[in-house]
């Protein structure tokens, strides 16, 4: 295994690549698969292919024949399973006590290499997962994800009622060839990275892996769909839902995750939106009363990032937010903070790198999306991403800060009870503040 500071590598025959995190003081210990697949490897007429296997997964295999005997094994060994489906990739996991971690390797390969896909429970789990859509969609179809939204408008040309899930037409579709077909094309070694992060002996897990997944078919990296141009700012998205609060989250175009100036986005998110003391919440929330709780965050792939806002608030107050939004971040692009301030947030940002890497998830969230993702030569490491943090300086936050929140990188997503006016409010006020010419429309009441 090749040694990159607090991880190791290693690559077997068939081409699956294992990073290695192990901590000798923690009982907890993590395997972790990731898979290239999801939205960005997906045609549109199969967007959701990629989380409908992620369920299926866990509907049996030729070991553990139904859900239940997949739960039960799990069980035996304390094991807690996750998984998830993002844009650019999908994760499957199981964390036990260490003692386990033998048999939670033999359990998570078993799940990986040898689904059943039996008919009766495809066409129950079609029913689970338009189930799970219909949490985010309305009556005609529309999506009300404020997330889903905003990533459609930061990195799609149009189209932006794509869901995750994909919609009811393409989940009807989905048959036992199709999903068959689609796992064997992303589970491969070559599209596969393998996690083992926490408390575990390195030579042991190494063999049980190398014994598990060696007969795991080489195939090779899944191809992404071509990106698409995504729209310019400021663009403004509504949708009208019957509830007592809007939902409202407005983005500016960040970096990727291994961007050398990411450091210094979660700075700014950390100013204007981490925590009670941020310079959003303590407007906002302590001085004007308009919303009970506002914060902020980034939301980063290997080809894209955004700085994201989110609050609720009442229809009353909705606009008095938007504008005292614009004018915290107006002030900070002006005055950013000054260097006791910045010495604050890089040590506010060290600790909070260094607490979730005491956790085996996120350490192994951390390396294996990288790997997966990225090249080996622009992977980082929890050392190098504290050196970032130490090496921030105020005029790279000046910089920063003064080229992200420019007109043609902001959108804005609201969902909720919002009227016609409100929506000609917020096109006039955003477009002003944000220095763009004032829309020109005619008399009368326009189109919602």
């Amino acid at each position: 295994m090749e040694n990159k500071q607090d991880y190791t590598q290693a690559v077997l025959p068939n081409g699956l690549r294992i990073v290695a995190v192990p901590d000798d003081r923690l009982h907890y210990f993590t395997i972790g698969a990731y898979v290239a697949m999801g939205p960005r490897f997906e045609p549109l007429a199969h967007t959701g292919i990629s989380h409908f296997i992620e369920h299926m997964l866990f509907q049996g295999s030729q070991k553990y024949p139904t859900s239940e005997d997949i739960t039960r094994a799990a069980d035996r060994i304390t094991g807690q399973i996750a998984a998830s489906t993002s844009p650019e990739y999908a994760y499957f996991a199981l964390a036990v006590h260490r003692k386990y971690a033998g048999q939670a390797i033999e359990i998570l390969a078993e799940l990986l290499q040898r689904p059943r896909f039996e008919l009766d429970e495809i066409e129950h789990e079609k029913k689970i997962v338009l189930e799970e859509r219909a949490q985010f969609h309305d009556r005609a179809q529309r999506n009300l994800s404020v997330d889903e939204l905003l990533y459609n408008l930061l990195t799609r040309s149009r189209e932006q009622d794509v869901s995750l899930v994909g919609t009811a037409a393409n989940i009807g579709q989905f048959d036992r060839d199709m999903v068959r077909n689609y796992w064997k094309q992303f589970f491969t070694a070559g599209n596969t990275v393998l996690v083992a992060a926490g408390g575990f002996e390195p030579d042991a897990v190494a063999a049980k892996i190398a014994n598990e997944f060696e007969p795991m078919p080489a195939g090779r990296p899944a191809e992404p769909q071509a990106a698409e141009n995504p729209r310019p700012g400021p663009e403004v998205v509504f949708r009208r839902q019957d509830s007592p609060m809007l939902t409202v989250a407005l983005a500016w175009r960040a970096v990727s995750f291994d961007h050398p100036d990411y450091a210094a986005y979660a700075a700014l998110s950390e100013f204007l939106g981490a925590g009670t003391s941020s310079r959003l919440f303590t407007r906002i929330r302590e001085e004007l009363g308009l919303v009970y709780d506002i914060s902020s965050g980034l939301v980063t792939g290997s080809h894209f990032g955004w700085l994201q806002i989110d609050t609720t608030v009442s229809r009353s107050n909705y606009v008095a937010t938007l504008d005292e939004i614009l004018n915290v971040v107006d002030e900070f692009v002006e005055r950013p903070a000054d260097e006791q301030e910045l010495a604050v947030c890089r040590e506010k940002l060290r600790c909070g790198l260094e607490i979730a890497h005491d956790d085996p998830a996120e350490t192994a969230a951390w390396y294996g999306k990288q790997t997966l993702l990225l090249p080996p030569d622009r992977i980082l490491s929890l050392q190098d991403e504290l050196r970032q943090i130490e090496d921030l300086s105020m005029d790279q936050l000046v910089r920063v800060a003064r080229s992200t929140f420019t007109p043609d990188g902001c959108h804005l997503v609201a969902v909720g009870p919002i009227n016609w006016l409100d929506r000609r409010r917020t096109r006039r006020l955003v477009r002003s503040r944000l220095g763009v010419a004032p829309l020109v429309t005619g008399p009368g009441r326009p189109p919602s």
